[in-house]
């Protein structure tokens, strides 16, 4: 029995055995000896009715040795499991829990680290985060009189202060209540050891980067107390998502390119694209977290950073549009903000949810972008860098169209949601595009034929919403920023540039778009007066 139990034992998952070790409290240890007392006494039967005079089993027992023997390994074999199955970390355990991350981790054993905290990581974080009626009754027991001072330490350590009592019935009296505290909730040792735990794994990147990619919605059930532990949690999620083009954010984000149907241009959130559903059901979970700063950020780093990634930006177009972009980290990037901040406007949501980040993309693009070649000019996008521009620009004048179909004729519209629906991301929007239209036009790394399409993708936005009455405000908005992007500063150049690719147009969109021609000269005259 014990050789089988030795083979069984060896070829037993690492996992498991890890797992086995955490489920054992002192009960369990005491119930499993206790039942390898009982089996051997059982097998041994015989010789201690020699020596002893007397049976184990009663002589009412239906069964034989055999079957005993079978039924009491059979009870050993299913509390065993029951116990390592539904084990959880405890403030009995989390001292061996502490050790095993730990020699895991600075082992670089990442695969059986994520195992075991598929398992175990939202256990040690509800313990680290422990304050329900079990917590402040043991609280309200443990504490002391005003001038008894504990203090724990970083490792966990629980040391008393100056003013501790000496007497010996004082100490005892304190011993007891520390100990009746801890039996009813976690004491405040054990909460702080569980968080210096969390703190340490989530704040590993290399772990994080294991997670992203092979238990990426264990990381999305633990976000909100992850970033409470460590606030980096979630930057460094997202920006290895946005590394590996196998993770589920490329997958879910060029999953989610249907309409939802109806008027607009809002899509749907399938049920199957869970991390997507997580930020954007309720926006102001996206809003809460910080998610765009997240994208935001990583998109920055590789644009910044990776030299290798620019190159290809500022290659040939190829099939870039048609298969590539669904691998671009940009382009996933801006997608995710599409969807984003079109379920905001649909929310009604008045946080713009950082759609600014947009004029922030096509500056960094613009800086990385390569000179214009020979040949340039006949090409509608010389480079995938480009046609990120454009999308870019497409996405952020979508936003302001969007307001054709979120409010009805006759509402009355402002920019603060004060009164009439909440358009207000429209608003930010229609400020947003005037810079991102800036750092094209002031280029000179793109050809005139590329900067007056990227200025006819406004004018066709303006044009719209200029057909609708009710919309007015809005249309003057777009007007304005478009004209002074930053509206405290005008730059003589960039209005005569604007003129100039607006007189580019085609005649019927300048005829369609007159008032935006004449608030141009207005202001080329009012700065030359």
């Amino acid at each position: 029995m014990l050789g089988l139990l030795a083979a069984v034992w060896a070829v037993i998952p690492v996992n498991s055995k890890l797992g086995f070790r955490l489920s054992l409290r002192w009960f369990e240890r005491i119930f499993i000896a206790a039942m390898l007392v009982v089996i051997h006494l059982v097998v041994f039967e015989s010789l201690l009715l020699y020596f002893a005079g007397f049976p184990i089993t009663p002589a009412w027992w239906p069964l034989d040795k055999n079957t005993t023997l079978y039924l009491l390994c059979l009870v050993l074999a299913l509390f065993v499991y029951g116990r390592n199955s539904g084990s959880k970390i405890t403030k009995w355990n989390i001292g061996v829990f502490d050790e095993l991350t730990t020699s895991l981790l600075h082992a670089g054993k990442f695969d059986e680290l994520s195992e075991l905290l598929q398992r175990y990581l939202e256990s040690v974080l509800d313990l680290a985060s422990s304050d329900g009626v079990r917590s402040r009754l043991a609280a309200a027991i443990r504490s002391s009189r005003g001038d008894f001072h504990i203090t724990f330490e970083d490792d966990g350590r629980v040391t008393l202060g100056r003013n501790d009592p000496v007497r010996w019935y004082s100490r005892q009296l304190f011993s007891i209540r520390d100990w009746l505290a801890d039996v009813i909730g976690p004491s405040e040792r054990a909460k702080r050891r569980a968080r210096i735990v969390a703190h340490r794994l989530l704040s590993s990147r290399k772990l994080t980067a294991r997670l992203a990619i092979s238990q990426p919605y264990l990381c999305l059930r633990i976000m909100e107390r992850a970033i409470q532990v460590f606030d980096g949690f979630q930057d460094n999620f997202f920006e290895e998502l946005l590394a590996n083009d196998s993770s589920i954010l490329y997958s879910e984000v060029m999953g989610n390119d249907n309409f939802a149907g109806g008027q607009g241009r809002r899509l749907r959130l399938p049920e199957e694209n869970r991390l997507i559903r997580f930020y954007c059901a309720d926006v102001a979970v996206a809003g809460k977290f910080g998610v765009y700063k997240s994208i935001g950020e990583a998109v920055f780093r590789r644009i910044d950073e990776d030299d290798s990634f620019v190159r290809r930006l500022n290659g040939r177009l190829l099939t870039f549009v048609e298969t590539s972009k669904k691998h671009d980290p940009v382009y996933i990037g801006v997608y995710f903000f599409r969807i984003m901040v079109f379920e905001g406007l649909h929310q009604r949501s008045n946080d713009h949810l950082w759609l600014h980040y947009m004029p922030l993309f096509a500056g960094r693009l613009v800086d990385r972008a390569r000179a214009v070649r020979p040949g340039d000019e006949v090409e509608e996008f010389p480079t995938p860098l480009a046609y990120l521009l454009y999308e870019i620009t497409s996405t952020t004048c979508d936003w302001i169209r969007e307001a054709e179909n979120l409010v009805e004729p006759g509402d009355v519209v402002s920019r603060d949601g004060d009164v009439g629906p909440c358009i207000y991301i429209c608003f930010e929007a229609s400020e947003a595009i005037g810079r991102v239209l800036k750092h094209v036009l002031m280029s000179e790394k793109f050809t005139d034929r590329f900067k007056t399409m990227m200025l006819c993708t406004v004018l066709h936005a303006y044009r719209d919403i200029s057909r609708c009455s009710h919309l007015w405000l809005l249309s003057l908005s777009l007007q304005r920023y478009v004209i002074s992007p930053y509206e405290f500063f005008r730059d003589d150049e960039y209005l005569s540039l604007l003129m100039y690719y607006y007189r580019s147009q085609d005649h019927v969109l300048t005829s369609e778009t007159k008032k935006f021609g004449d608030a141009i000269d207005a202001a080329l005259t009012q700065k030359s007066d």
